[in-house]
C-alpha cells in the first residue's frame, strides 16, 4: 500500500510542460557582469532580504510581483557548491532499520545471520516474510501471517529498503483513510494544539513534527549524517474515529534546504529530483507509515562559496528583465535552496526504447533505470547542486463542498534564479 501511495504522490509532482521546458532553456542568462546586477557577500544576504518589501515599492514592482504579507526568507550563513552521489548498498542497513522501526531483532525474527542468506523472490506469495526482491536488489519484509490466500497482494505490515536509499514502512495499517483535512500548516506555524488521534490519545502537530524529524535523522544517519531534516507541512487528517497526522519534510545542508522541484520529462537529458519525506501517525508516538521514496545521497564534494552572490533584491531585478514585460507573479514563499541537476540521457534513451517496444525492448539494466527513475535515481547517479532563489507561486487550493481539502504540498509552480550566475529557470504549468 505504501508503494502505491508513493506512486500516487509522484504522479502529482511538478513538471516542465513542453512550452515551459523550451522557455526554461531559452531564458537562461549567464552573463551577469554585462547586466551589472548587484552582488554581495553571503554574510550580507539576510540584511538585504529584510529590505524585500521596501525594495519592491522603491522599484515600482507592485504591479508585477505580488507577495504574501508574511513571507520570511530563510536565514543564510554559508553557501556551497555540492556534488552528491545516489546511495548504493543502502539495503545492507536493513537489519538496523528494521530493529529501529519495529523494535524487534531482525536476526531473531528472520532466522538468518546475514541478509545475503535471505531467499530471493519476485512475488509476495506468503511463503516467506523476509526476502530479497529481483531484479531491483531491495530487501523486503511482509507480515505473511495476514496474507489472504484468495488475495495474496493484501497485507498490513511491511518494510522495503532499496540500494539507492529509498525506504517504505507500514506497521499494522489495517486501513488507511483517504486524506481528508480542513486545515494544514506550514513549517513556521505548526501549532501546539492537541488533536484526538485514531487510537484515542491526544497529541499536538508540533510534537508529531519533532518526532518525525527525529525518526528520519536517526534512520538516515546510519548512512550519512551530513544532512538535517526539517518540517515542510503538517496536516491533521480527520476521520469519524479521530485524526491521523501527516508530516512532510525536506532535507537541508548547513541550514539551506534542497529544492523539491522535479523535472518530470522522461525525454530530457538534464533532470532534477525531489528530496521529500513523509511520516504518518495514527496515535501518539504511533508511527504507522513512513515514506522515503526518493532515496538519499552521499555528499562527495562541498566547496564553500566565498565570492559575492546575488541577493533576493537583485533576483527580482533579473526576473523583471528576463521574463515577459507584462508578467504578474503571485508569490507565496521565497527561499534560498540547493537546486540539483543530473545527466539523465541514459534514462531518456531507455524511455524512448520503452515507448517503441514496451518492456520487452528493455535490457535488465534499462529496466532498472526506469524503475529507479520514479524513486529518485539509480544508485551512483551524480548530482550537481548549487544555490538558487526559489520563488514559489500561488496555487488555488479550494476545499470541496463540505470544506475539506485534498492536495499535495510538494508540487507547484516556481521560478528560480541562480544565486551565482543569474540564470533563470521557470516551471509554470
Amino acid at each position: 500500500m505504501i508503494f502505491i501511495m508513493a506512486v500516487v504522490m509522484l504522479t502529482g509532482c511538478a513538471k516542465a510542460p513542453d512550452g515551459v521546458k523550451s522557455n526554461t532553456e531559452n531564458s537562461r542568462t549567464a552573463d551577469n557582469a554585462k547586466n551589472n546586477y548587484k552582488k554581495i557577500a553571503v554574510s550580507e544576504l539576510d540584511g538585504e532580504s529584510g529590505r524585500l518589501y521596501d525594495y519592491i515599492s522603491e522599484q515600482g514592482y507592485e504591479d508585477k510581483f505580488f507577495l504574501d504579507e508574511d513571507i520570511e526568507i530563510n536565514s543564510i550563513s554559508e553557501l556551497y557548491d555540492l556534488t552528491l552521489v545516489e546511495a548504493d548498498g543502502f539495503d545492507s542497513y536493513f537489519p538496523e532499520l528494521y530493529s529501529y522501526l519495529y523494535g524487534r531483532d531482525f536476526y531473531e525474527d528472520s532466522g538468518v545471520n546475514d541478509i545475503a542468506e535471505l531467499p530471493v523472490s519476485e512475488l509476495h506469495d506468503g511463503s516467506v516474510s523476509f526476502f530479497r526482491g529481483e531484479p531491483y536488489g531491495q530487501v523486503e519484509y511482509i507480515d505473511t501471517s495476514t496474507i489472504d490466500p484468495d488475495n495474496p497482494g493484501a497485507y498490513t505490515t511491511s518494510m522495503y529498503t532499496y540500494p539507492n536509499g529509498a525506504m517504505y514502512f507500514e506497521n499494522s495499517a489495517e486501513f488507511f483513510p483517504y486524506p481528508h483535512f480542513k486545515e494544514y500548516f506550514s513549517a513556521d506555524n505548526i501549532p501546539d494544539k492537541k488533536f484526538k488521534m485514531l487510537d484515542g490519545s491526544e497529541w499536538s502537530l508540533k510534537e508529531c513534527a519533532e518526532a518525525s524529524v527525529k525518526t528520519f535523522t536517526e534512520l538516515y544517519k546510519l548512512y550519512d549524517d551530513d544532512y538535517e531534516f526539517k518540517p515542510f507541512a503538517a496536516i491533521p487528517n480527520e476521520t469519524e474515529a479521530g485524526c491521523y497526522f501527516e508530516i512532510v519534510m525536506y532535507r537541508t545542508y548547513k541550514g539551506v534546504p534542497f529544492s523539491n522541484m522535479r523535472i518530470n520529462d522522461p525525454h530530457s537529458d538534464s533532470r532534477s529530483k525531489m528530496m521529500w519525506y513523509e511520516c504518518y501517525y495514527f496515535g501518539k508516538n504511533k508511527l504507522t507509515s513512513l515514506n522515503g521514496s526518493m532515496g538519499t545521497e552521499k555528499i562527495t564534494r562541498a566547496e564553500r562559496i566565498t565570492d559575492k552572490v546575488i541577493p533576493v533584491t537583485s533576483a527580482l531585478d533579473i526576473l523583471n528583465k528576463e521574463l515577459a514585460a507584462n508578467i504578474r507573479l503571485e508569490i507565496t514563499d521565497i527561499s534560498m535552496v540547493y537546486y540539483n541537476e543530473y545527466d539523465s540521457s541514459r534514462y531518456a534513451e531507455a524511455y524512448e526504447k520503452y515507448e517503441i517496444g514496451g518492456n520487452a525492448a528493455l535490457s535488465e539494466d534499462e529496466d532498472r533505470l526506469l524503475f529507479y527513475l520514479d524513486m529518485g535515481c539509480v544508485p551512483e547517479t551524480e548530482f550537481h547542486c548549487y544555490p538558487v532563489w526559489e520563488f514559489r507561486l500561488k496555487r488555488e487550493i479550494k476545499p470541496d463542498d463540505d470544506g475539506y481539502y485534498n492536495s499535495d504540498f510538494i508540487s507547484g509552480d516556481a521560478v528560480y534564479v541562480n544565486a551565482v550566475t543569474g540564470e533563470v529557470m521557470t516551471f509554470i504549468d
